[in-house]
Order: structure tokens, then C-alpha cells, then sequence
């Protein structure tokens, strides 16, 4: 063994004299004791069985092998994996294991589910139990995951929790089949984009990073692939789409896929044709259906020195300007001479991010973030200008210079837990996408507001994304009085197979996905019924006065937080409507189509997911979850320091006794 270690040794001393590039190591080889690029059984670029291996790094040795961590990070995820394609029926007949000694949970599941493979691929001829992975994912940057599978748990991570180089993370074991001896798989994830497993150990690479032969800015594509592009966005959308004609009638849909179809008579660029397309998924009202470039990028990365909001109907400067002579409150007439009313109509057309009959999105982003939707419809570039007209017929001409921060948006998940005052706790959740490190300090942060007797609890979800329903539920167990469905059921298209998942990246179109749902008589869909609950927490339960902040980008799980409080009659909704819709949304499964040849990605959701059945007088159909308190819409929200939902809550706290959501 010592001998081989030393040719290796020399074998890598001899690969760097003759000028083969390699970096300095900034991570730990896994495997404990063993030379980094030792016994590597598959890299980037090689076959492995039948397949190209694109950006795995395989790593073979002894079964039971110490692996440790690569870097200091935080655990991003970390549970069982398995690459066999189960019956979910009988996956979700699995009997539920509770955590022991760690070999013998580690061994209860493989068995279970090496007994549901074979059940479910009966003619399967190995051991599949063995194959079943403990993965562990280590966040090592904003953006850098390293994901290690084939492990066997030495100890089970919650995710959120700190780690350091080189503690152990589990025993070497097996996690792909096209290998017969023990081994495991890094993979890496740079702003969830496959990257380079190889140069943070410091030895040569051969990653290839993707890059596509298409200049997608520039390229026309002929009429003929953006027809084909247009039939794989109906085709998916008519077929799959459980909400398509929800907010629109078929009709009125069907004419403007006709009227779009009608204008594809010459060549695009993917920019060209997605703003052409760009209606029909508006029109869908729903904020889990986009249409996004999936092989190039379309980011703004440059902005003119003036600030432009649309207000009560008309735009306006928002800041003043001493070099241009401009004072805050100015109207504009034109932009680069297009009317200002025909720019807004534009812009209303390409915002898709709004659901139902709900306004309040687009119209809080039009008076917030104007010049960012018109970017991404006019696409500016370094060579171009802003040209404004004035009421007093003045034209000025704006520069586009380079931006400091091009995202309009920010995925950075925030927890902001602090008493207020003697009588007030705050609690700002800006995700419900939470690891277990931060759902445990929520439960700990209520259960002391409880301990200390604090009277009034303020939760704020407003600009809340959502998140996992796991997480949903379990906030919302600290405050409901009584048990609740999270839905009433969920409906689906088809319980067989779906054609139009031929033009899928994620699923195949000879997949059945839900065969669980059943036909119900008289009506055309697929449905199955939820009867679960969700109970309150007998150990964790806020017995004070609630008062929920939202707003119009408070959507999926956020907007759905705040019902169940309706609901039940808990607390104070004090802001905004949010931004989903009450009764209903299409979430869960999605499948990512590719749009022909054009680098484009319809995402589609595949699951409607009803949570309330019966009307409540104060929420129309098609609307969000409406306050007990409106804050309305203003540009001085966005304008001037301080918080307006937030100190009306406050004035709610000191001047009354709270308003009841019943």
C-alpha cells in the first residue's frame, strides 16, 4: 500500500512538471487518510456505464471508509437518495422510522426501501438496498453547494447547522449502480448551475464548463423553429396546466394563441420571441408559471441615473436633480418617444408575476421598480441612452451606466427575531424555504415571548416567496386553536402519461406521475382528497394577541400562513392582499419545458392544489387573503425611511385592543 501511495505521489509530481495546470487545494480530499486524487473511478467527461458523466467526481475505496467534510459550510440538506424509479404508491406506504442508534436507522431504511424497489421492479437482480445513499450537501459559499453521496450516517445532520473541514460526515458505501465496488459521488453547485468538482482539491480538472454554440442575443431563429417553439408551449400548456383557463376564459385564451401564432411570420432572436410569447403566460394569471431563459442570460446590467415611478396614473420623477434642473414630482410625457401610456400598456402586458384578479403586484411594481421592467422589455445596453420629454416639452437624455447590484429581487433568506418594545415581539420571516437550524430558533423565540408573558406578537411575511408546506404547517401549529386541513384536495390533468413531456427537461413523457389521483364522475380531471390535519403544538403555542403583516409579494406559502390565521380567527391581518390567491393554487411538481431550439424554459405547475372549498363573504374569487387593516399602496412606502405596515401595527398595539379576524 505504501509503495503504491509513493508512485501515485510521483505519478502527480511528474503530471505537474510537464506543465499540466493545477491549483492550490482549497478542500479536503473525502476520503480520511487517502491522497487527494486517489482512486478516482469516474470524472467529468468520461462515460460512466451507458451515460456521459457531465460533473460527478467518483471516489472508490474500502466500505466503511471515514469521509469527511470538503469545507467549513453549513448543511444545506441532508437525507436519503436512491436512483430507481418507485411506484409512489408504495413509496408512500413506507412505514415511518424512528431515529436510533444510527447504524440501526441506517439499516431500517435501506431495508425498507430495498423492499419497495424490488417490490415496485420486480425483476430486478442485485442488491438495491445497499445502493440507497445518506447525501449530505454542504453550503460552502452564497451560492456554493458540494453535494456527497453514497454515505452511510455516522450521525444525522439537521440542515442549517454549522460544519468543519474534516469532521466526519459518514462511512464510505455505495450510491450508483453502474459500480459494483464502494464508492462516492461529489458533485458541485454554483449558483445552481453544474460546476467544477476537481480544481478545490488542487488537482487537474477535466470539467468542461457548459457553453452554448448559439449567440442567443444576436441569433434569428427561422419561422419554422420558433413554430415548432410556439407548439411545445401550447401543447404543454393545454395539456398539463391544471389552472390554464382558471382566470381566463378558453375562448378569450384560445384567440390570443391564435393572434400570437399569426405573428410569427419572420426570424426572432429568443428575446424577440419571448416578449411575443410573454402575454399568453400573463394571461394564465398564476405566479407559479414563468418563462425564462434557461441557456443564456438576460440580466440588465446597466441603469440611467434618474428614478421614474408610475403614480395614480401617470409617471413621474421621484428624485430631484440638480444638474438636469429636475424636481421630484415632474411629469414625463414620453419615453424615448414612445407615449408614456403606450410604454405602460406594454409593461403590463410582459409582468406575469400576478395571480388571480389581483392588481396590486404589477401596480406596486410599476411604482417602485419602473425602469427595471422597462429594461427587460427594451433591453438596454452600454451603447444606449434614456430619452425623456417633460411636460414643458424639455427632452433629456440619460446615459446607461453600469449597475452595482443588477438583481431586482433578493433570494437571501432573512429571520429577524427582537422585542420591540416591553409589550411587542417582532418576528420577520422574508422565506418559508427554512432549514431545521432556523425553524428550531423560531420555536424557541415563541416559546420565550409565551414564557415572558410578552402580550402582542408581531409575524411579518411580507415580501414572503413561500416555501415548503412542511415549514408552513409547523408554523402555523403555534398559533391555530384548532386542527385544520392544509387542503381540501388536489387536481391534476391526467393519471396516465403526458405527450407533451417529450420537450420536458425534468421528466419523461413516458413517466406516470400521479397515479394515486382518481377520476371523479362527471368531471373531466383527476383528484385526490386530503385527510390529514394539522394539529397545534402541544409544546410551543402563542397565547397572546397575533398580528400578521403581508402584502401583495406575500404569495404561495406566505399568502397561505395568513389564511389559515383568517381562518381560525387568530390575531390581526394588518397591509396588503396578498399576493396568491385564497381558495386555490397551482404549486408542487413542475415540469421545465424546452421551448424548441430558442434556450427558453416554460415552467409549468402540475399540481392544483385546493385549500378551501366553501366562499368566505370577505374574499372574493380569484383574490388573496384580504387585511383586517389596509395599508394602502404609496409611493412614500418606498420613498421615505420608515416602515408604514409596521407602525400601524404598532398604533394597533397602543391604541386598541386588537381587531378580530372573524
Amino acid at each position: 500500500m505504501i509503495v503504491k501511495r509513493i508512485a501515485f505521489l510521483l505519478l502527480l509530481a511528474l503530471i505537474q512538471v510537464e506543465g499540466v495546470a493545477q491549483k492550490t487545494p482549497i478542500a479536503q480530499w473525502p476520503v480520511k487518510k487517502a491522497v487527494p486524487g486517489e482512486h478516482i473511478l469516474s470524472k467529468p467527461g468520461e462515460m460512466m456505464g451507458r451515460e456521459k458523466n457531465y460533473g460527478d467526481l467518483v471516489i472508490g475505496g474500502h466500505e466503511g471508509d471515514t469521509i469527511v467534510a470538503l469545507l467549513d459550510g453549513v448543511i444545506e440538506s441532508a437525507n436519503y437518495n436512491f436512483s430507481f424509479q418507485i411506484d409512489p404508491r408504495r413509496l408512500s406506504k413506507m412505514p415511518p422510522i424512528k431515529k436510533g442508534e444510527c447504524n440501526c436507522y441506517d439499516s431500517c431504511v435501506r431495508s425498507a426501501f430495498g423492499n419497495i424497489i424490488h417490490a415496485s421492479l420486480p425483476a430486478l437482480r442485485m442488491d438495491a438496498a445497499k445502493y440507497v445513499s445518506y447525501t449530505v450537501g454542504i453550503k460552502a459559499g452564497a451560492a456554493d453547494i458540494y453535494y456527497v453521496s453514497g454515505l452511510r450516517p455516522v450521525r444525522f445532520f439537521k440542515t442549517g447547522e454549522k460544519i468543519g473541514k474534516g469532521m466526519p460526515i459518514g462511512k464510505m458505501g455505495y450510491c450508483d449502480t453502474v459500480f459494483a465496488t464502494p464508492h462516492i459521488k461529489i458533485s458541485r453547485s454554483v449558483s445552481n448551475k453544474v460546476a467544477d468538482p476537481m480544481e478545490v482539491f488542487g488537482i487537474p480538472s477535466t470539467f468542461v464548463k457548459f457553453s452554448s454554440a448559439v449567440d442567443y442575443g444576436a441569433y434569428k431563429h427561422s419561422v419554422a423553429d420558433l413554430q415548432e417553439a410556439f407548439r411545445a408551449m401550447r401543447g404543454a400548456l393545454e395539456e398539463a396546466h391544471p389552472g390554464f383557463y382558471d382566470y381566463t376564459l378558453k375562448v378569450t385564451m384560445d384567440s390570443l394563441l391564435c393572434a400570437v401564432e399569426r405573428k410569427i411570420v419572420k426570424p426572432m432572436t429568443s428575446e424577440e420571441f419571448r416578449r411575443l410569447v410573454t402575454p399568453i403566460v400573463t394571461s394564465i394569471r398564476d405566479v407559479h408559471t414563468s418563462l425564462y431563459s434557461g441557456s443564456y442570460s438576460c440580466e440588465v446590467r446597466f441603469a440611467p441615473q434618474v428614478n421614474l415611478a408610475w403614480v395614480n396614473g401617470e409617471l413621474r420623477i421621484t428624485r430631484s436633480d440638480k444638474v438636469h434642473r429636475l424636481i421630484a414630482g415632474v411629469k414625463v410625457m414620453a419615453v424615448n418617444g414612445l407615449p408614456v401610456n403606450e410604454v405602460v400598456r406594454v409593461l403590463r402586458a410582459q409582468f406575469s408575476r400576478k395571480e388571480g384578479y389581483n392588481e396590486l403586484p404589477l401596480e406596486r411594481r410599476l411604482l417602485s421598480d419602473f425602469l427595471s421592467m422597462y429594461a427587460q422589455v427594451y433591453t438596454p445596453t452600454t451603447s444606449s441612452a434614456l430619452k425623456i420629454t417633460l411636460e414643458d416639452g424639455r427632452v433629456i437624455v440619460f446615459p446607461y451606466l453600469p449597475m452595482d447590484d443588477c438583481n431586482v429581487d433578493s433570494d437571501t433568506v432573512t429571520i429577524s427575531m427582537r422585542l420591540i418594545s416591553p409589550t411587542a415581539a417582532y418576528l420577520d420571516v422574508n422565506t418559508f424555504q427554512l432549514n431545521e437550524v432556523a425553524e428550531d430558533s423560531i420555536q424557541k423565540f415563541i416559546q420565550r415571548v409565551e414564557k415572558s408573558r410578552i402580550p402582542n406578537l408581531i409575524v411579518d411575511v411580507r415580501d414572503n416567496r413561500g416555501g415548503e408546506i412542511d415549514v408552513l404547517e409547523r408554523l402555523t401549529s403555534y398559533f391555530i386553536k384548532n386542527p385544520y386541513r392544509s387542503y381540501c384536495y388536489k387536481m391534476v390533468k391526467s393519471n396516465a402519461t403526458y405527450p407533451s413531456l417529450k420537450d420536458s427537461q425534468n421528466y419523461s413523457s413516458s413517466e406516470v406521475l400521479f397515479p394515486e389521483f382518481q377520476p371523479v364522475a362527471g368531471k373531466p380531471d383527476f383528484y385526490l382528497e386530503n385527510t390529514s390535519q394539522v394539529a397545534p403544538d402541544s409544546a410551543t403555542h402563542f397565547s397572546g394577541k397575533l398580528y400578521v403583516l403581508a402584502n401583495e409579494l406575500s404569495v404561495s406559502a406566505a399568502s397561505d400562513f395568513a389564511a389559515v390565521m383568517v381562518d381560525q380567527g387568530v390575531g390581526t391581518l394588518v397591509g396588503r392582499e396578498t399576493g396568491s390567491c385564497y381558495y386555490q393554487m397551482n404549486a408542487e411538481k413542475f415540469a421545465d419545458y424546452r421551448l424548441g431550439k430558442t434556450g427558453l424554459i416554460l415552467r409549468v405547475p402540475l399540481v392544483k392544489i385546493v385549500s378551501r372549498e366553501a366562499l368566505n363573504p370577505r374574499i372574493p374569487y380569484g383574490h388573496g387573503v384580504i387585511p383586517d387593516v389596509e395599508v394602502p399602496l404609496t409611493l412614500e412606502e418606498f420613498t421615505q425611511p420608515k416602515d408604514v405596515v409596521l407602525e400601524r401595527a404598532l398604533e394597533l398595539i397602543g391604541t386598541s385592543n386588537g381587531l378580530s379576524m372573524q
